[in-house]
């Protein structure tokens, strides 16, 4: 090679350093992985015996689902992960005051963690992907972020549904990585990119540090071992609006409507129809809200046994009201009213109390009514008369006026054309009638409070959950 060529070679070299000088943050970069003492398989510490401290943040963006039937919660979160790597430091002085490079996540330790409750197929190595870039400082400080879309399990309470709240916790653990090794601590920076769902209000957040005990660990001559773990956990309150518009209020009023009945007349030809088409209502109705109402394993909804007390006492009514009409038409021996005092009560007393028509008054007008038929009928005869309308009324009106309150002194031959044990049945259906109505009102009633008074109950949290 003669002289001209290598002159031409150095000076090639000589512009090339010149355009490409190294930069700090690529000083630094060669000053920390040129030692021949870096590992990034080690743990980051000078001192084996001690424990590599992890602290770990979670931001929460938003509730993708809550699906209570599988017990499941989808989240959107943006984890956050911070240690110190005792072999990755240097001097800002010596590298132009630069304190911050970034790194990738094959170059340094990352520790490993996974969600103990996760139902995602692998959710090992959570925020451990190669591609993971770390900010560094130049204390060793690390600080590995990432986003993370995970689905866990939740216990789902649905005791007080549609009032009630869900506590779905988080447990992150250390991949075969024991509590003398790695050492995990919640961080206080939690959830404050929460986005409001629809149907559910963030409540409260809480974060624990724990420790897991007697754990199998399968190393020969550690037949037991402790590993670190850090439980975050997020409380949500459900919004019960649409559920009292859809629920509550209709299968409610479906209930009112069965009781209802029992103001029709007990000869009304609608009143088992109108029962009937209840039911029938009430058990479309307990199909669709089969398909709503969360399915739990150990305790029923409240809501649920609310829906069924309605559909029993819908039920009921039918064939109380059938009970009803068979007094009426006199076909039941409860008409006949053999004992004097069963006689008054159902006759007089309660007739009175329940603002029934009485016996007495009820058989007065049906003789007033046979008196009113009589001067019409001599009216209408083939003979004729000279005797008017007035006339008539006038006679109507003296023979009603003739007739006393009490039953002595109604003619026995008025009282022979009336069909008097019609008339007591008639009276003793309509009491059992407001006898009903009244029951089942107190009964729907009770149930309504009841419901309210356990509603009132809930304290709206299930730590429980989150400590498990």
């Amino acid at each position: 090679m003669d002289i001209l060529t290598i002159c031409i070679l150095v000076s090639m070299v000589s512009v090339t350093n010149g355009r490409f000088p190294l930069s700090s943050e690529g000083q630094i970069r060669n000053f920390l992985f040129n030692q021949a003492n870096y590992s990034s398989r080690v743990r980051p510490v000078l001192d084996s015996s001690r424990s590599v401290e992890v602290w770990i943040s979670m931001q929460l963006y938003s509730m993708l689902e809550l699906n209570e039937r599988e017990e499941s919660i989808s989240t959107a979160s943006w984890l956050s992960l911070r240690w110190r790597d005792e072999r990755f430091t240097w001097d800002p002085e010596d590298f132009g005051g630069t304190d911050l490079i970034l790194v990738s996540g094959d170059e340094v330790w990352t520790p490993l963690l996974y969600l103990s409750n996760s139902l995602e197929t692998n959710n090992q190595g959570i925020l451990s992907s190669p591609r993971s870039k770390i900010l560094v400082t130049s204390s060793g400080t690390m600080q590995l972020g990432g986003a993370l879309i995970q689905t866990t399990q939740c216990p789902v309470n649905v005791v007080y549904f549609p009032f009630d709240s869900q506590a779905c916790p988080f447990h992150f653990l250390p991949e075969n990585q024991i509590e003398e090794h790695i050492t995990l601590y919640a961080d206080s920076n939690l959830f404050t990119l929460f986005v409001e769902s629809n149907q559910w209000d963030l409540l409260k957040v809480t974060a624990t540090n724990a420790t897991y005990y007697d754990l199998p660990d399968y190393v020969d001559n550690r037949p037991v071992s402790n590993y670190s773990a850090v439980s975050f956990c997020i409380t949500l309150k459900r919004d019960p609006s649409y559920y009292i518009q859809t629920l509550i209020i209709p299968s409610t009023l479906l209930c009112a409507l069965a009781f209802v009945t029992f103001l029709a007349p007990p000869d009304s030809g609608e009143r088992i129809s109108l029962g009937v088409s209840m039911v029938l209502g009430l058990t479309v109705f307990q199909l669709l809200v089969s398909e709503t109402l969360p399915v739990a394993s150990k305790d029923t909804p409240l809501l649920g046994e609310y829906l069924t007390e309605n559909f029993c006492m819908a039920c009921l009514a039918v064939p109380f009201s059938l009970f009803n009409i068979n007094i009426a038409y006199g076909d039941s021996p409860f008409s006949s009213m053999k004992r004097p005092w069963l006689r008054r009560a159902f006759l007089e007393i309660l007739p009175a109390m329940l603002f029934v028509t009485t016996y007495k008054d009820r058989l007065r007008e049906e003789i007033v009514n046979e008196i009113e038929v009589k001067p019409s009928t001599v009216t209408n005869s083939d003979e004729e008369s000279d005797v008017g309308d007035s006339d008539v009324k006038k006679v109507t009106k003296v023979k009603r006026n003739q007739i006393e309150p009490t039953q002595d002194n109604i003619p026995q031959k008025e009282l022979k054309s009336v069909d008097k044990k019609n008339i007591q049945a008639r009276t003793v259906a309509l009491v059992m009638d407001r006898l009903i109505l009244i029951i089942f009102s107190a009964v729907f009633l009770l149930i309504g409070i009841t419901l309210i008074l356990e509603f009132r109950r809930n304290d709206a949290v299930f730590d429980d959950a989150c400590v498990s």
